[in-house]
């Protein structure tokens, strides 16, 4: 992190200069070496008022911080001195430019260098923060002889820019660097010396400027440096000079022959600066080789290539007109002639006409919506605007475009996160008002101001801002800003809130070494820095235009006025809702009377067009009207014009009737035909009296021209209709008439824009006779039409029918192409879906429900299970009499009559799902015959790809809500959790259908294989072959990729292995060029971009982990606590959110469960998704950096999270090399290494060390010391850590600590300074081997039921304190202070989770009274200790709301748990259990988890509940069960027992399991877990019974899963 110049304390408040003295005085100190300080008449340009002074630094303090001008330190040398980096103990750094001893350089000409320096005060001039002059007696060697002489030291310090010089930026013109990049370099440097020569007075000439004097910060802003050889002249004078100056290269011809200076210097150097920046090093030397057309034609060539795979056309074009221009004023800079080169004002001038073009084009192309950017649709009479789209108003992209655009996405979702914790501090923050300064206040009001704005615009931020390169660097900045902000608030967190404001002052002074904490002086200095930083972000936004003053909808208009009547139309009561289009409100009667419709828009005609062309070009409205006109009203009315072009739209329309011809010649030779004036006109009567005609016109601007147009269409009863625009609401609504009604009509795509239509009251009141049945299309409110209702203030209109109930066997085709399917298709890996879906479906049927939802992600394998199920219906074809199949996935926007059409299609069709649909009566007579089928038929439809709640209710309102005692079945497709909860009639007809398991996904792969490569088979499925195991865990379990994956190597079996080998290595670029997995990315892209922002950064979070890497729940939870993602809201606590979010990304299929067990310990990242974000990993190249095996040396490295992977060969030089400054968070994997650590990494918040390896004591108190910012730190597992050092006292933000299977048995007194404190976890549960060549030891689950863990921690004195507690264990209380322990633990009465060791009968009764006034405890694990005696008598737990009970270490007998209401989880080690127990057990209410190790068993385990000899339901809710024995057993299942158990775990390790009785009754049972030295005939009557069971559950062998326990997982 660069130091901040305004800062204080990195010259641990070294004073400033004092103040000026009267001219030509120098104050001296007697006492020491004498600095040189400036007069007071050489600053006048200086701001003091709003700018710090460089402040003096002592010559032993540079000495320190560059260790004493150590070679290793240099930085670079000139003709006037060294640069070397400074870095102080805190961690910060600066450039300090000593200057050489040479003749000549006396006080006067370092006064001079000085003051040039100090008054300098810009963004793109390199900042000077400290300067020293002092003069030492040293005792030194001269002719032989030792004598005392004055040794003079000048030295000047500088900002520290991490970025280097821009001579390394300049490598060539394929560098890493897009164009916006380095335009914004060359920007920067000219503004910089338009300072220099324009705004100083006197100007100042630079004289060396080249890129090695051009420094760039952490943002790739430049700055000039090196004033070593700068001159003061007065403006435009010229100056010949006989000394030496300038880099040969960058000096222009008059000097290197005449050795004259000017401005021109400078301007000349830029040239050559400009040219390298855009086409290489070699640039230049290629510019003087050809001519300049050549040259920039050239570089043109090659910028549009490289630009033109990244952008669309407009600003492609606007971005090469850039480069162009760019180059070529580069090449006006570096002309001979020095007259002829601009000055830089005038250079300045041109690129901001250029950045005025590029604004306009990021307004029209990138900030608008589609709705603004696209003409209005052409006149054709056969497709509209909404028809021809894709999806809802977004084109499709390529599966490479989707996976780049997801991954922007999600890094615009952390930036908010980060910006949204800013916001939430900054508030927290100015609550403290007593601890800040007036002007803090101010600045934080306005910080906060900002980023709420800031906040609101990336909550706008839409797919093409993400995809624009500006967009994506102001996103950047605006992170990183964000981050340091955060920062900031967390060094505000740890003042000292009960000292008074000026003992704060002085704070710093105080802090230990490298502690971050700052004095409250230093903190509003930084503050102010940090404002100043937020005004330029919002500067820079306002300058390319990003955002507008008119809000969500940028553009070049940047207020958008009002459009007329808008207010009136917000504020009409009359406004209704219709579901569906247009369409629907032109009636077919030929007796009617005239009709209008009169249409207005609230965006000023928006959308307007779009909804008239779709009515006006339906087939069916051609149909119905065959005189139709589209007339564009012009002003003034000119009634000629007016029937002419009437005649023209009827000529053209009936020409479109007839085969061939050219409609156009056809319309001239009947105009022609009646080319008097007289003829034309009798002809349009004689039209218009005979035909019926539908009009629209187009813009009508007055009612004075409403009133002529009228005398022209007269009312001849048949059914006529006029169509009206306009864009002024008073006319709209006075050409109707009164009384008028207004109806907004529902657009297909999102507009922010509304538009309605007027309509005469009795026209919607009018009902068409005729027929015994009325059809009712609902205009009034929609939540009439949503809830059935008939009420008589609905307005409808209806229509006849007329149905045939014939019954109709299943066609012989479509039962052929059932079971071809059946055959070809076989479902692997499915089997226990399969049953739950016939299940299913059984239930609704008895309970007389009509609507299931079957929904998972896309590529899961959903449409394929219930496709199995629909050719098995129509194969046994007794069930359903109709069967129909209708995709919505391709047809947006929904449209109910096309949906009810393709129904009534497939129906009708001898194909399993027909493709396309036959022309209809209209959109009435189809709703109404599809409903007459779904009311009178037993039908069995599935609607596959519904994608919203909106297409569910117009399909229910006029479908489904008809035909309440029918038999008909409705299965709904989709791929939302929320979609398919609201459209099934009840909860448990939701059905998820997961990602396949690792088994199962291997035996997809190799079906896939067997049937296109069958002589392969044996050798491309090897399962123990490592590159297929990493190729398949890659796809994630999703049938989709599996098959895609299989269907490559197929066709590659001669050279499969260096085939599969291949794609491991670019696995998503072979997916990406995939057609056949375009809808797997559409979705992807999708998920991402509509899934809540907070659950993005965790997604991106997962992305550390490497594949199959078992990752613990609560790991992860705790660590989005600690890095923000997870904060407390008005209901829940961060740690209930962060479970909240762990359940999405479940859901979301993101994140995959380690196995089958409900408790969901620990999980892996689906394989799959964690490509896709590796794959773009270049997008977030400033938040990750992984180390792996593949990792490379290079010239930049920084980002915010630090990854060092198992396979990494621990590189000392590398890891030297990377900028660390940023870091906040740290993950290893692997072997630890002492280098790990280091003083740049002191913003690091999270430090996760689980399972490292070769971690010592000492390791562990150097990472304490160099890391004050820590929020998170885990020792998990590291068996060589034996005690925590004390200065763990001072990590004052700790929130999270972790040492389970440690050695660490005591905790340091300190840890009571940590009030933040609020998760502690030790104790030992195993012993392993640190040794990675020796592996860990498989441990039966059993065993943690025997005296584990090992051993607690034994806590100080004092942690009572720590009342922000609320998860602790595991302690030991059976110590010495026992007593005291449970005194302390008493108060902490905000426990959630307690797990406590060493309970034996001479505590217990302490012990229970302790921890009864813990009304919020939700978890208790107990360890009992046996030595002492045991204690279940009494034991009882006087929770009322505690949800997980384990006990441990063995009990007499059931302990008193009847209070337990709300028990979901319980283990429990106990001698014997007696049959009253087993009943006790049953009944619990919301038991979900059981778990048993039972010494002696006297009788056999019988799980049932019996009342008066009559077995009742008991364990209801109970998901697994697991029974462990240590002697010989046999357990039987009543019949009316345990009906929702998932999973049944048998564990024989010390005891004998003779047999299971009564398996079959439990009817959901999925998995059988069976461990131990069990005979083989045990496990032959569990595969009969298993066998036999409708669900044909799994039976798994010796997998060990649980070595560890479950409370400290």
């Amino acid at each position: 992190m660069a130091v901040l110049p305004t800062r204080q304390d990195p010259l641990l408040n070294i004073p400033a200069a004092p103040s000026p003295l009267p001219a030509g005085r120098l104050e001296h100190e007697h006492d020491g070496p004498t600095p040189f300080l400036f007069p007071a008449r050489r600053i006048n340009n200086l701001a003091l008022a709003s700018t710090v002074l460089p402040k003096r630094v002592p010559l032993h303090l540079l000495q320190k911080i560059t260790n004493d001008f150590s070679k290793d330190r240099e930085l670079g040398s000139g003709a006037y001195g060294k640069v070397y980096k400074g870095v102080h103990k805190n961690g910060e750094t600066m450039a300090v430019k000593l200057l050489h001893s040479m003749a000549g350089l006396d006080d006067k000409l370092f006064e001079e260098e000085f003051h040039n320096i100090a008054r300098l005060q810009h963004k793109n001039i390199v900042r000077l923060v400290g300067f020293c002059h002092e003069t030492q007696r040293q005792f030194i060697p001269h002719d032989g002889k030792m004598i005392f002489a004055d040794s003079k030291y000048m030295a000047l310090c500088f900002e520290y820019m991490h970025n280097g010089s821009l001579d390394k930026f300049i490598i060539d013109e394929n560098s890493v660097h897009d164009w916006s990049t380095r335009y914004a370099i060359i920007k920067g440097i000219c503004e910089g010396l338009k300072y220099l020569h324009e705004e100083l007075n006197p100007p100042i000439y630079h004289l060396d400027l080249k890129p090695a004097n051009i420094l760039l910060d952490d943002n790739m802003m430049p700055k000039l440096a090196d004033f070593g050889l700068s001159k003061i002249f007065e403006q435009e004078r010229t100056r010949i000079t006989q000394s030496c100056v300038g880099t040969h290269g960058y000096l222009p011809p008059e000097y290197i022959d005449r050795k004259v200076i000017s401005n021109k210097l400078d301007i000349f150097s830029l040239g050559v600066i400009i040219i390298k920046i855009i086409s290489g090093p070699t640039g230049y030397t290629q510019c003087a080789e050809m001519p300049s057309k050549q040259f920039v034609e050239l570089v043109h060539e090659k910028w549009r290539n490289k630009l033109q795979t990244t952008m669309d056309a407009a600003a492609l074009e606007t971005y090469c007109e850039q480069v162009v221009r760019c180059i070529e004023m580069a090449l006006s800079c570096v002309e001979t002639d020095r007259h002829k080169r601009p000055s830089i004002g005038a250079i300045i001038d041109e690129l901001n006409k250029m950045e005025t073009n590029t604004d306009q084009v990021f307004s029209v192309d990138i900030c608008s919506t589609p709705a603004q950017t696209q003409p209005p649709p052409l006149p054709d009479s056969s497709h509209s605007t909404e028809e021809t789209s894709n999806t809802k108003g977004v084109s499709r992209l390529g599966p490479r475009e989707y996976v780049q655009s997801t991954m922007r996405d999600l890094v615009i979702g952390i930036t908010k996160s980060v910006v949204e914790g800013v916001i939430s501090k900054a508030q927290s923050v100015m609550e403290e008002e007593n601890m800040l300064l007036i002007s803090m206040q101010h600045d934080l009001h306005f910080i906060t101001d900002e980023f709420q704005m800031i906040y609101s615009f990336l909550s706008i931020t839409d797919e093409e801002r993400i995809n624009n390169a500006v967009v994506r660097i102001w996103v950047m900045q605006t992170r990183g800003l964000a981050y340091d902000l955060e920062d900031y608030m967390d060094a505000f967190s740890c003042l000292d809130k009960t000292r008074k404001w000026w003992s704060r002052l002085f704070r710093a002074c105080l802090a230990p070494p490298g502690s971050p904490y700052m004095s409250v002086t230093s903190l509003a200095v930084e503050l102010k820095h940090l404002k100043a930083r937020v005004e330029d972000v919002s500067h820079r936004n306002t300058r390319y235009n990003l955002i507008s003053d008119a809000g969500s909808k940028p553009g070049l208009v940047r207020q958008q006025p009002v459009p007329p009547g808008a207010v009136a139309y917000e504020n009409d009561t009359r406004r209704k809702h219709i579901l569906g289009d247009l369409t629907q409100l032109i009636t077919n009667k030929d007796d009617a009377d005239l009709q209008l419709i009169s249409m207005w828009g609230a965006g000023g005609g928006t959308g307007t067009t779009s909804i008239i062309r779709k009515c006006y070009s339906d087939p069916e409205i051609i149909q119905n009207f065959i005189c139709r006109a589209w007339v564009n009203l012009s002003h003034p009315f000119n009634p000629h014009e007016f029937v002419r072009s009437l005649m023209a739209h009827f000529y053209a329309n009936s020409c479109q009737e007839r085969q061939g011809g050219i409609i156009g010649v056809d319309v001239l030779t009947s105009m022609d035909a009646t080319a008097t004036q007289g003829d034309l006109l009798s002809e349009f009567v004689q039209l218009v009296d005979k035909n019926r005609y539908l009009v629209v016109l187009e813009d009508l601007p007055t009612m004075a021209e409403w009133d002529s147009i009228r005398t022209f269409l007269p009312d001849r009863k048949n059914g006529s209709w006029i169509i009206v625009s306009s864009q002024k609401y008073e006319i709209a609504s006075l050409c109707v008439g009164h009384p008028y009604q207004i109806l907004d009509l529902k657009q297909s795509s999102p507009t922010e824009h509304s538009v309605c239509a007027f309509l005469r009251e009795e026209v919607t009141l009018k009902e068409k006779k005729g027929g015994n049945r009325k059809e009712k299309i609902y205009v009034g409110d929609e939540s009439e039409v949503n809830n059935g209702s008939t009420s008589t203030n609905s307005k409808v209109i209806s229509t006849e029918y007329d149905l045939s109930h014939n019954h109709r066997m299943v066609a012989n085709s479509k039962w052929k192409e059932a079971r071809d399917w059946m055959q070809n298709s076989s479902l692997v890996g499915r089997r226990l879906q399969m049953y739950q879906i016939h299940r299913c479906i059984a239930e609704a049927q008895r309970n007389h429900s009509h609507v299931m939802s079957v929904w998972g992600i896309v590529g899961v394998g959903k449409s394929a299970i219930v496709r199995n199920f629909y050719c098995d219906r129509i194969l046994e074809n007794q069930q359903f009499q109709e069967y129909g199949w209708v995709d919505l996935s391709h047809s947006q926007p929904f449209n109910l009559k096309d949906f009810s059409q393709n129904l009534l299609t497939n129906f009708q069709s001898d194909s399993l799902q027909a493709n396309e649909t036959t022309p209809s009566r209209g959109i009435l007579g189809t709703v109404r015959k599809c409903c007459e089928f779904l009311s009178t038929r037993h039908c069995l439809v599935v609607i596959d790809g519904l994608q919203s709640k909106e297409e569910w209710d117009l399909i229910q309102s006029s479908l489904v809500s008809r035909y309440s005692k029918s038999n008909t079945i409705i299965i709904v497709i989709t791929t939302e959790a929320s979609i398919a909860a609201y459209c099934a009639d009840k909860d448990d007809l939701v059905f998820n259908v997961k990602t396949l398991e690792t088994d199962a996904a291997f035996d997809l792969f190799e079906n896939e294989i067997s049937k296109k490569a069958p002589l392969w088979t044996t050798s491309l499925c090897d399962r123990g072959n490592s590159v297929t195991q990493e190729l398949v865990s890659k796809c994630g379990g999703l049938p989709m990729v599996i098959v895609a994956i299989a269907g490559i190597l197929a066709t590659k079996v001669v050279s499969w292995m260096d085939t599969a080998t291949s794609i491991n290595l670019r696995f998503m670029f072979e997916l990406e060029i995939n057609p056949d997995l375009q809808d797997l990315f559409s979705w992807v892209h999708s998920c991402f971009r509509t899934c809540p922002d907070f659950i993005k950064p965790c997604i991106f979070y997962l992305s550390f982990f490497p594949r199959d890497h078992n990752i613990r729940r609560r790991r992860l939870v705790r660590r989005w606590i600690a890095e923000g993602y997870c904060r407390d809201s008005d209901d829940k606590s961060a740690e209930e959110n962060g479970e909240f979010f762990f359940s999405k990304l479940l859901g979301m299929s993101i994140i995959q469960p380690e196995s089958s067990d409900a408790r969901m310990v620990s999980c892996q990242i689906n394989g799959f998704f964690r490509e896709c974000i590796l794959s773009r990993s270049g997008e977030m190249e400033d938040l990750v950096i992984e180390l792996a095996d593949r990792c490379n040396l290079t010239t930049q490295r920084s980002g915010r999270h630090l990854v060092i992977s198992e396979s990494w060969d621990r590189d000392k030089i590398l890891f030297e090399s990377i900028d660390f400054s940023r870091l906040r968070s740290m993950t290893v994997f692997g072997m630890w290494k002492s280098f790990f650590i280091s003083k740049s990494m002191k913003l690091v918040r999270v430090l996760d060390l689980e399972d490292a390896l070769g971690l010592t004591d000492e390791n562990v108190d150097q990472m304490v010391k160099l890391l004050p910012c820590l929020k998170f730190l885990s020792l998990r597992g590291c068996q060589k850590i034996s005690h925590l050092p004390s200065s763990l006292g001072d990590l004052r933000l700790l929130q999270t600590l972790d040492v389970v299977n440690t050695s660490i048995v005591t905790l340091p007194a300190s840890i009571t300074k940590l009030k933040k404190l609020q998760y502690i976890r030790g104790g030992t549960t195993s012993i392993t081997s640190e040794d990675p060549l020796v592996p860990h030891t498989s441990v039966s689950w059993l065993s943690k039921f025997r005296r584990s863990p090992l051993g607690g921690l034994e806590v100080p004195s004092g942690i009572g304190e720590l009342t922000g507690l609320h998860t602790l264990g595991v302690v030991d209380i059976g110590a010495s202070a026992a007593e005291a322990i449970l005194r302390e633990l008493k108060k902490l009465t905000q426990l959630r989770k307690l797990g406590v060791f060493g309970v034996n009968s001479n505590n217990c009764g302490a012990f229970v009274s302790a921890i009864s006034g813990h009304f919020h405890l939700e978890s208790l694990s107990v360890w009992l200790d046996e030595e002492n005696g045991r204690c279940s008598d009494c034991i009882f737990v006087p929770l009322k709301n505690l949800r997980s009970l384990k006990l441990y270490g063995v009990l007499n007998r059931l302990p008193l748990i009847n209070q337990l209401s709300k028990l979901t989880k319980l283990d429990l080690e106990i001698t014997t259990l007696m049959q009253e127990d087993i009943s006790f057990l049953g009944k619990l209410p919301t038991l979900c988890i059981l778990r048993l190790c039972v010494e002696d068993v006297n009788a056999p385990f019988r799980f049932s509940v019996f009342t008066n000899g009559v077995e009742e339901r008991s364990y209801q809710k109970l998901k697994v069960l697991e029974i462990a024995c240590r002697s010989s057993l046999s357990v039987t299942f009543g019949s009316e027992a345990m009906k929702n158990l998932d999973l049944l775990k048998l564990d024989c390790c010390s005891g004998q399991l003779r047999r299971l009785f009564g398996l079959l009754h439990l009817s959901e049972l999925k998995e059988v877990w069976l461990k131990g030295s069990y005979e083989e005939t045990l496990k032959h009557d569990l595969e009969v019974q298993l066998a036999a069971h409708p669900n044909n559950p799994v039976l798994k062998l010796g997998k060990n899963t649980l070595c560890t326990l479950s409370w400290m997982a």
